[in-house]
């Protein structure tokens, strides 16, 4: 029976891990897709922010800090989850503000992948992302189903 339990914990530890490296490459992707999204998507910097000439010269610089802000708080979310799960599976204890944020992303997610049809235009970029939200949203949640997996083997071995 413990024979077992150490089999499938250590299946559990390798999803983290294998979890927790689709996470950071998902970094890359959004990287990728919001570079190509503002360099080839639009004809102008206007309409990226879907505002005026006039506007934006006025806004100029609140448009272009709260966008960098933005992507740094979604791209740090998705780096904290990714690299809690590394250190997880290299022994550390989970704390229950990775829980947190991985619950956090696991929502904004779903709405993220729902997100992508609400445009004019479908196309092939559009249904890569949303094959890739979808992708992240089943590992997310399979995440954390490892994690309470892990947790509940981890006191059958101990107890």
């Amino acid at each position: 029976m413990e024979i077992d339990l150490q089999a499938n914990l250590r299946k559990y530890y390798t999803n983290i891990r294998l979890s927790g490296g689709f996470i950071i490459v998902y970094i890359f992707w959004q990287i990728l897709k919001m570079l190509m999204l503002m360099f080839f998507g639009y004809e102008n910097v206007y309409d990226f922010f879907e505002v005026s000439k006039e506007d934006y010269e006025s806004l100029k610089y609140i448009l272009i800090i709260s966008t960098v802000l933005i992507y740094f708080v979604f791209f740090s979310f998705h780096f904290y989850v990714g690299i809690g799960a590394f250190r997880f599976r290299s022994g550390r204890k989970i704390k229950k503000r990775f829980i947190v944020a991985t619950v956090i992303l696991l929502v904004m997610s779903v709405w993220s992948a729902f997100q992508n049809f609400y445009t004019d235009n479908i196309d092939d970029t559009v249904i890569a992302s949303f094959i890739l939200d979808a992708t992240l949203c089943f590992i997310l949640s399979d995440l954390l189903i490892t994690l309470f997996k892990i947790k509940k083997s981890q006191k059958l071995v101990e107890g």
